[in-house]
């Protein structure tokens, strides 16, 4: 290959790489679905120590990111994705201080004080980051569902709805009046109104759905499950197989959030790492598998047909270009799919309508009121 062509490629590449960055790398820096980790240093005596060098990586993907703590001691790691890491401390004439399983959720702001032990740079200090979960920044309420505790609890029509109602304070209302006027929200959080949540994905703002009158996607200020699926669930949102965590804040939460005075439920999607991974599923239900109704057995009626599939699957893994680019450790991607097909089964109904005697023995007035409806059709 020319030398010429191989350094247009590269070229090429890297501006498409620069075009993506400027396109969602704002929203990737600066969205509410982020984490904040601030360490302060100090040596054994309280004293402050400035300009230590702080490497933190995250354990999914290998990457680092590398700050020096200024005069006053202090750091911090703002944009965090959620997820495990590990942080490194080091200073000339100090041993190493090495804090593993830290652990950050979406929305998080945690704190880390250390204290430097004088020693070698051949000693290391090894701390346990795993209890790093309490509050002790703020008087904000909220409550964190992770991926590990999604996948290990029975969802029903793989919506993660039900787990909303595990938080405190949160109870699910139901519409009150029917038409275009019913409640446009499911939950009531401390005994706020339904229509005040609100839903961010990735710190986008996801309250929108399908509404009147020609049920298309539109912008919406009600606290609304937002684009629901035609079962009133959440895959249109964020499907199970690719959230990451969510997290419910129901008082007291920063001006940050202040956009209603409700609920706030952030969203998390899942990342690519640096191994390829893949899911494949079919959730399905099928008049095979069931007896026949009970009204179409009374009326010799055979089964009706019953046909639902929930079916998708997820990939991710580092960008690879061949001959051009190796994203291991540095860019990943994450693709999602769910789709959802359903025949529903119409049982049979049974309608009662005046026999042949009834209607011969009707009176004339009412025989001649039937005869001018059904002449008027």
């Amino acid at each position: 290959m020319p030398k010429n062509e191989v350094h247009f490629r590269r070229f090429a590449v890297w501006m498409l790489l620069a075009v993506l960055w400027t396109c969602l790398g704002t929203s990737a820096r600066a969205d509410s679905s982020t984490a904040i980790l601030s360490v302060s240093i100090s040596d054994s005596s309280g004293a402050i120590i400035p300009g230590a060098h702080l490497v933190l990586r995250n354990s999914d993907t290998n990457q680092e990111q590398q700050l020096e703590s200024g005069k006053a001691g202090s750091a911090t790691f703002p944009f965090l994705k959620p997820g495990h890491y590990t942080l490194t401390v080091s200073k000339d004439a100090f041993a190493d201080v090495v804090v593993d399983h830290i652990r950050l959720n979406v929305g998080d702001d945690k704190r880390l004080q250390l204290s430097l032990k004088v020693g070698t740079a051949a000693q290391t200090v090894n701390v346990d980051g795993s209890g790093l979960t309490i509050n002790t920044t703020d008087a904000s309420v909220s409550t964190v569902i992770d991926r590990k505790f999604v996948e290990n609890m029975p969802l029903n029509g793989r919506s993660f709805q039900d787990l909303i109602s595990m938080t405190p304070g949160v109870v699910t209302q139901s519409s009150q009046a029917g038409g275009l006027i019913q409640s446009q929200g499911d939950f009531s959080v401390n005994g706020q109104r339904t229509e005040s949540n609100y839903y961010t994905v990735d710190g986008v703002s996801a309250n929108v759905g399908a509404g009147p009158p020609n049920g298309a996607g539109q912008n919406g200020t009600t606290g609304s499950i937002a684009a629901s699926t035609a079962l009133g669930t959440t895959q249109s949102l964020v499907s199970v197989d690719a959230l990451q965590e969510f997290r419910v804040s129901s008082s007291t939460y920063s001006a940050e959030y202040g956009r209603t005075p409700g609920g706030q439920f952030s969203l998390s999607t899942r990342s690519g790492t640096n191994m390829l991974h893949g899911t494949l599923f079919d959730y399905l239900r099928n008049d095979l598998f069931d007896a026949n109704n009970w009204f179409n057995n009374h009326n010799g009626i055979r089964k009706t047909p019953l046909r639902q599939n929930d079916f998708g699957g997820t990939a991710g893994g580092p960008i690879q270009i061949p001959l051009l680019y190796k994203g291991k450790e540095r860019s990943f991607f994450f693709v999602s799919y769910e789709g959802l097909r359903l025949v529903q089964p119409v049982g049979a109904t049974t309608q009662y309508v005046p026999s042949a005697a009834v209607r011969s023995t009707t009176s004339a007035p009412m025989q001649a009121l039937l005869g001018r409806v059904h002449a008027n059709g």
